[in-house]
This record gives C-alpha cells, sequence and structure tokens, in this order.
C-alpha cells in the first residue's frame, strides 16, 4: 500500500533533492541573541537538537527556531561567553510541508478526472422537504464529511428512493430535487415519512498529511499526483538556478543541448497532461432532474 511517505520520496529522488544530516559549531560571544546557521537551505521542521556548553536547549523555553531564515533566537538566560553552540539539523531544498503541499494540490486534479463514488442515504421525516447533507440528516457519517467539503468537492450523479415496507429492494428513480447552498438540498415533490432516499454522488479524495498512513489515490493515477507536485515544486526552483548560460537559452534554441540540463516544470506539465490521457477515465453522467414549472412550486405534491 502506497504511502504519503512513498509519494514524498518519489517527489524528492525526481528533484535530486534529499534530506541531508548537517552540524553547525560556534563559539558563543556572550551577547548575540540572534544566531545564524550559516546555510542557504531551509531546515527541517523539528529536526534540530541544540546544545550550549554540552547542555541540551530547549525550543520555546531556551530558544526559538526560524526554520525558513534558518537561525535561532536565544530566550532567557544567555550562555557565557566562549561556550561551544552545537546546532545538528537536517536540511533540504523543499521543506516537508512543501512537498506535502504540491502533492495536495495534484491530488485534486484527480476531481474529476478520477473520482471516487459513495452513496448517502436520507430517512425522509413527514411533511420535510429540505434536508441537509452534512448534518445527521445522512445516515453515512463518512459521507457527511464529504459534503461537508462544500459543492466544489462532490457532484450527486443521481437519485433514487426505497419505498416504506418494499421488501424486493425495488428502487425508484427520484428527479424532482434541487440542490441549494453548499450541502443543502430541496424535494419539490415531497415523499412520505420514513422513506430511504439515496444520492449516487461522485467525489474527491481525502487530502493527505500523516507519513505512514495509506493513500485512497488508486495506483494508475499516482503518477498524475506526484508528476503534479514535481512540477509545481519545480517551476518554484526554476527563477534561481543561477544557470549561467539562461540568457542564452532564452535567446537560441541550440545553446544548450538537449540532455545537460535538468528537466525543467515545463516537461513535467507535459507529462502530467499525456498521463491524463493514457488513464482514459469515462466522463461523469449526471441523470437529469426535473424541474417544476412555476404553477409547481409549492404545490403539496
Amino acid at each position: 500500500m502506497t504511502t504519503l511517505a512513498d509519494l514524498r520520496v518519489t517527489v524528492r529522488r525526481s528533484l535530486g533533492d534529499h534530506l541531508k544530516t548537517v552540524v553547525d559549531t560556534a563559539t558563543y560571544d556572550g551577547s548575540s541573541t540572534i544566531i545564524p546557521t550559516g546555510k542557504d537551505l531551509p531546515i527541517e521542521t523539528g529536526s534540530e537538537t541544540f546544545t550550549a556548553a554540552g547542555t541540551a536547549q530547549l525550543r520555546g523555553s531556551n530558544y526559538t527556531i526560524d526554520y525558513d531564515a534558518r537561525q535561532i533566537t536565544l530566550l532567557g538566560t544567555l550562555p557565557a561567553s566562549g561556550a561551544a553552540l552545537r546546532i545538528q539539523y537536517r536540511e533540504s531544498v523543499y521543506k516537508t510541508e512543501q512537498i506535502d503541499e504540491a502533492i495536495n494540490q495534484g491530488r485534486t486534479l484527480l476531481f474529476p478526472t478520477i473520482y471516487r463514488r459513495g452513496l448517502a442515504s436520507i430517512t425522509t421525516r413527514n411533511l420535510v422537504r429540505d434536508y441537509d447533507l452534512a448534518t445527521t440528516d445522512v445516515n453515512e457519517a463518512p459521507m457527511r464529511t464529504v459534503f461537508a467539503q462544500g459543492h466544489m468537492n462532490y457532484k450527486i450523479l443521481r437519485a433514487f428512493y426505497l419505498p416504506l415496507g418494499n421488501s424486493d429492494q425495488a428502487y425508484v428513480p427520484f428527479r424532482r430535487f434541487w440542490q441549494q447552498g453548499e450541502t443543502q438540498i430541496h424535494l419539490w415533490e415531497m415523499l412520505p415519512a420514513s422513506y430511504t432516499f439515496y444520492l449516487e454522488v461522485a467525489y474527491a479524495f481525502t487530502a493527505l498529511s500523516e507519513g505512514s498512513a495509506p493513500t485512497d489515490i488508486p495506483a494508475l493515477a499516482l503518477p498524475l499526483v506526484t508528476e503534479w507536485a514535481i512540477s509545481a515544486l519545480a517551476l518554484k526552483q526554476e527563477p534561481v538556478r543561477g544557470r549561467i548560460d539562461t540568457a542564452n537559452v532564452l535567446q537560441g534554441p541550440y545553446a544548450n543541448p538537449a540532455g545537460t540540463m535538468s528537466q525543467t516544470s515545463e516537461d513535467f506539465a507535459r507529462r502530467v497532461e499525456y498521463i491524463r490521457r493514457l488513464l482514459n477515465v469515462e466522463p461523469l453522467t449526471f441523470e437529469l432532474r426535473d424541474m417544476p414549472r412555476r404553477w409547481e412550486v409549492g404545490a403539496a405534491r
């Protein structure tokens, strides 16, 4: 089972970016409160251990650290002049938070190209036309979470109901409703009480957060997610590559022969579109709903 940690490794490997352990040492001058690490790469969040004169320092009590600015701010009683300072940490071009953000951006591309399907059921109530899909109106708690994300994260494909007392599972199509707001539906033809009203829903995949947690993304769609993340991160990095032939590349097609440079964000973006075509997923199909005539609105149907 593929996890978020596996996707991080894939993205880092493609970008040639790997977490590296670094140790910095210095002699304290007795007065400074800000201690720079002197490095150009960001520090991985929570990866540092800091000691002064061999005594471990506690983050939040003895110091704070700016992981992006790569500097430590001392708090409280300062170390003695001449004390040996030592900080060990992990650095990389891209922090794990950046990689996770890019991966989850790629995940949003899956819907509606790739999507999950679910079934939500509502037990109808007497003389009730309006139901909120993000509340206990929906019997399935996981589907309430889906609807709570808002209408941009789910699409209702079709609806049907099971009459009370039906024993042969003869579902009846139902089209006389509309969506309103982010999570509500309105039955313009009221159903009797205690019917089971079903909604077939397509929805987006769950955002990834824990490195050890398995992803719910289909294996065939994983390259779409990682390639998007790589292209997004490469695009952010390209303006600061500092290549000496940047001007030549911009001015002439033969200034930089193929194979002599790293892949650009445009290369990865093209691969994203190529993977999309290879997936060849059937488009979503929606069942058309019956919209009421003016004289029917509010009628006791």
